[in-house]
């Protein structure tokens, strides 16, 4: 038997107990917080290690990767709403 390496989010952490999303398997999974890496918090990804059925999580880390390429999208959408608010507030002083 091998396990399945899956990317996850941490969605929320509610009375200790952390939601991780997986997209590609569109399933959420629990852990408990304490079981968690120390530095996880909400937004943050994570590098999973499945059981084969894809029932629980044997293993998580900190998927510093997954992590830059996120916060970079994240910066580029931003930068694309800032840029488009501007061509529309210079355009609003035309008129």
């Amino acid at each position: 038997m091998s396990d399945s390496k899956y990317h996850g989010v941490v969605d929320r952490v509610t009375n200790g107990i952390a939601v991780i999303l997986v997209d590609s398997l569109q399933k959420q999974f629990e852990m408990r917080q304490q079981d968690l890496p120390i530095d996880a918090k909400e937004g943050t990804w994570l590098s999973l290690t499945l059981d084969n059925s894809h029932a629980h999580v044997l293993n998580a880390t900190v998927d510093h990767t997954q992590q830059k390429k996120k916060q970079q999208t994240i910066r580029e959408k931003l930068n694309q709403v800032k840029e488009q608010s501007s061509k529309n507030s210079k355009r609003k002083r035309k008129h």
